[in-house]
Formats: C-alpha cells, structure tokens, sequence
C-alpha cells in the first residue's frame, strides 16, 4: 500500500512541475502577473532595466555578494539605487566586485562588510559594524556557502557547509540582524529576509 502512495505522490509532484515549472508553464503564469502597479511610469516590456522598480532609501545586506547570484542580485539592486552591502570572505574578490558594480551601476553606496559566514565570530563582528553605520535593514539576502569534496571544519570544529548554509549564514545572521530588520518594518517599510 505504501509503494502505491508513493507512486501516486511522486506522480502528482512530476505532473505539477511539468505544468508549472517549465518555460510553457512560465510562459502561461507570466501573462497573469499584474503586480508591481506601476503609477505615472510607463514600463517598457522589452527593455529588461526599465521595469519600474525604485529601491532608492532601501538598504540591502547581500552574503556571497562578491560572484554569481549574489554578484547579479548585488547590481540589480544598486542598479535600483539602494545602497548594498557585500558581506564577503576574500577582500580582494569583494573590492573587484564593488568597483564593477560601481562602475556599471553609477552607485557609489555599495560598501564591503569582510567576513566568513561559517564563523560565528566573524557574523557576530559583520553584524556590529554593520548597526555601526545604519540605522536600519530592508532585506537580508543569505546567498553564501560553501561545498567541498572533503570534510572541512571551521576554527570551532563544526562543519564549514553546515555553518555556512545554515546555523551562521542563515539563522545566526538573520536573528542577529533582527532588530535592524524590525526598525526598517516599524518605518512603515516590508523589511525581508531571502
């Protein structure tokens, strides 16, 4: 009985993601999508930079920010004129970054935090000079990782992956950053965490 519900789950799961998940089914939820209401600006569908979105006066905290994802969510946002902080391991990396992303963007606000986010120590020190020079946190976007063939531990003894991914890049970093996070959702503001 169980191998039957299994079947029957796994099923479902592979007909909703055919449907759903797929360039048709993104094609088919695309032409449904009415949000963000643009008011007084005219929003050209084929000119991917004008989408109407204006995150002047917000402020991002992005983790990993330095390449990949985290690097194109990093221009993105300054592209939109909020001021970014890059929380990078390797100095030399996250300046490159910061200047590229100056460059392309004309936003000087993109700023470095240096840190590991698979030590503790090191997201307690970022978290301190980050409430050091703001007031407040618009979103939180815990990017950084890291995946190795070998076991790899950090200067505690835990395991790098699952401190990185999890206890210090997820959940030590985003309840430490709590409290700028409810300063900017009292300011009458949707603070987030990704």
């Amino acid at each position: 009985m169980g191998f039957l519900r299994q079947g029957i789950a796994t099923t479902q799961f592979f007909l909703f993601g055919k449907k759903h998940c797929t360039q048709t089914g993104y094609i088919n939820h695309i032409k449904q999508y009415t949000e963000p209401v643009q008011s007084a600006t005219i929003v050209d569908a084929n000119d991917p930079n004008n989408d109407g979105v204006d995150l002047s006066g917000k402020t991002f905290i992005i983790s990993g920010a330095n390449q990949g994802i985290g690097k194109e969510i990093a221009t993105y946002v300054a592209s939109k004129n909020a001021k970014v902080y890059m929380l990078c391991r390797s100095k030399e990396r996250a300046e490159d970054a910061q200047k590229e992303i100056q460059s392309s963007t004309n936003n000087q606000n993109i700023n470095v935090l240096l840190g590991d986010v698979s030590e503790p120590s090191h997201i307690r020190r970022v978290v301190s000079e980050f409430e050091d020079k703001e007031g407040k946190l618009d979103c939180l976007v815990c990017n950084a990782g890291a995946l190795f063939n070998e076991r790899t531990v950090n200067s505690d003894g835990m395991e790098v992956t699952f401190m990185a991914h999890l206890a210090c890049g997820s959940y030590q970093l985003t309840k430490l950053l709590l409290p700028s996070l409810k300063k900017a959702s009292s300011d009458g503001g949707e603070a987030r965490v990704v």
